[in-house]
């Protein structure tokens, strides 16, 4: 039986993937934890996953003698198709809290039911500034506060020089979270039976045709009809303008998940027009950043990952043919 996980990066497509490929495919059996085709068909949540770690924490892994909780989550896995989870959170903060455990412990759990069980990864990479900057500005409410950096050019300016107590291990660890050579590493050293596929993000975006034909040679997948799923939609059909980053400011994050919001918006019967423009103009704010700013990050956030990715490049075998 084949298991893979899929672990984005977050602004990798994963979206995409999580609503346009992995629940429709006829020879994937996709699980979860999100599902954006059918939010009432997920059938392993991430907080399924993470209450496997809580549920055994006072367990050695080497020992696999686990406690299963109430819910039976191997049900769910099918030996027909390709089982599929995709989260982010292993490649975000999240990545730390249990440092994999709940999905080792998973592994043990389907061994101890099905033979000769393949426990595989899909990782898709993106360069690192985009990677930072999509995040950044993506998730503005929660990450400016984690790093205490609520201007995105001071985590460039901080890279110029020795960062300050206030930023160090904040900043260092959300960069660090970029770094491809050290996840791949930390994974090996967990799963180093497992093979681990890497895919460009930039191939999504810019010619479907290569992502399709990579993935469905590592899944084994019909590639004809995987590429048909993959020419339905075009990525990021949002239309953003390449100079503006979009953002939520914590105030009106905090503002539209409030009971006050909610009253407001069940109050007034919007329709879809009025809600576009309350979005663009009130919600969303913007940031624009010229040429000369744009080629400097970049600059400095490849000088940063420069040694770390020519380690990954070398290890992992693959050409490094967006120039990260």
């Amino acid at each position: 039986m084949r298991v893979l996980i899929h672990l984005g990066y977050p602004r990798t497509g994963t979206t995409f993937l999580q609503k346009n490929i992995f629940p429709i495919h006829k020879q994937i059996n996709f699980l979860g934890p999100n599902n954006y085709q059918n939010a009432n068909d997920i059938k392993i949540t991430q907080n399924d996953l993470n209450f496997i770690s809580m549920a055994n924490n006072e367990y050695d892994l080497d020992n696999k003698i686990i406690n299963k909780i109430d819910k039976n989550l191997i049900q769910y896995f099918d030996e027909k198709k390709i089982n599929i989870i995709s989260t982010e959170a292993y490649t975000m903060f999240q990545n730390g809290l249990y440092n994999f455990k709940d999905l080792r412990y998973l592994e043990i759990l389907i061994n101890q039911k099905y033979k000769n069980v393949k426990f595989d990864f899909l990782i898709v990479l993106r360069n690192q500034y985009d990677l930072i900057k999509s995040i950044y500005h993506f998730n503005y409410h929660k990450i400016s506060k984690i790093l205490r950096i609520k201007d995105f050019k001071l985590i460039f300016d901080l890279l110029d020089s020795e960062i300050p107590d206030e930023y160090n291990f904040p900043l260092n660890q959300f960069l660090h979270n970029y770094d491809f050579y050290h996840l791949h590493n930390k994974l090996l050293s967990k799963f180093n039976n497992s093979k681990i596929k890497y895919l460009y993000y930039e191939d999504l975006k810019l010619n479907k045709n290569n992502f399709s034909n990579d993935l469905s040679s590592f899944l084994n997948l019909d590639e004809d009809y995987t590429k048909k799923l993959f020419n339905t939609e075009n990525i990021n059909s949002r239309k953003v303008q390449f100079d503006k980053n979009y953002y939520i400011k914590s105030k009106t994050y905090k503002f539209l998940n409030s009971k006050i919001y909610f009253f407001i918006k069940n109050l007034i019967p919007f329709k879809k027009f009025f809600k576009k423009i309350f979005i663009n103009n009130f919600v969303y704010s913007n940031i624009k950043y010229n040429f000369h700013e744009e080629e400097n990050f970049q600059k400095k956030t490849k000088k940063y990952y420069k040694n770390s990715n020519l380690k990954f490049f070398n290890q992992v075998k693959i050409n490094n043919k967006f120039d990260y």
